[in-house]
């Protein structure tokens, strides 16, 4: 299964990470880097896997058992799974399940000379986050015995998203990220069901303005009594 090129982006850091301590391991030690990614609506898991040469022989019959040196899609899917039994992912206290992987698996010969990075990926939807101090808890307890481990939080994409602390363990094989998330532009304007314009009830009782008043005088006596005026006085001359 490839990675997509989105998630390639997103983990040439993980790699840059892993460089430096990769370049400097102990050739008997298993080096896994994990890097968590926290957005809106999921979180990103992106775990690089680098041998060092003394381990890469019992690593290599767990990845290629058939020992062709070629990690198929099935001896592909397979190992990454078992990774995915072994990891655990927590947010603010629920466990989050983070199904399939998508992998890139290194070439065996790679491996072997210690040179080797293996890649998992994994994106895990959530339902949106509410406003406020979250929580996300990560461990990778995957073959202990011969591994290393690191454990960092990516740079939020969104500028919702606030990193505010990062706890691990002593082996880092524990981290614990403590975030903020900040309320999507527009949520305190006026719902749509809100009228924009409001119209104030007629009262019960109206008392005309005096304008008003004028004006219908003004009425009576321009349409009413000043013809009833000239009527009379034209009666009166004959």
């Amino acid at each position: 299964m490839t990675v997509s090129r989105r998630w390639l982006r997103a983990g040439l850091a993980a790699l840059i990470c892993a460089a430096s301590p990769a370049l400097a391991h102990r050739t008997d030690e298993y080096l896994q880097a994990a890097l968590i990614g926290v957005e809106p609506n999921s979180i990103l898991v992106d775990l690089a896997l680098t041998p060092g040469s003394g381990v890469a022989g019992p690593l290599l019959r767990l990845m290629d058992p058939d020992g062709d040196e070629v990690v198929s899609e099935t001896e592909g899917r397979r190992y990454a799974e078992s990774i995915r039994r072994d990891l655990g992912l927590r947010l603010d206290g629920k466990t989050l399940d983070p199904g399939e992987a998508e992998w890139f698996f290194a070439a065996p010969a790679s491996m072997k000379d210690g040179t080797g990075t293996s890649r998992l990926v994994w994106k895990v939807a959530v339902p949106p986050l509410p406003p406020g101090e979250h929580r996300l808890e990560w461990h990778n307890r995957h073959l202990p015995g011969l591994s290393v481990y690191l454990a960092n939080a990516l740079q939020p994409e969104s500028p919702r998203i606030a990193v505010l602390q990062q706890v691990r363990s002593t082996n880092q094989s524990e981290l614990e990220v403590r975030f903020r998330v900040e309320s999507a532009p527009g949520s305190d304007s006026i719902p749509a069901s809100t009228p924009n314009v409001s119209v104030s009830p007629v009262p019960e009782t109206f008392e005309p303005k005096p304008t008003w008043i004028v004006v219908a005088a003004s009425t009576l006596v321009a349409f009413g009594l000043v013809p009833a005026w000239i009527l009379l006085a034209r009666r009166g001359r004959r």
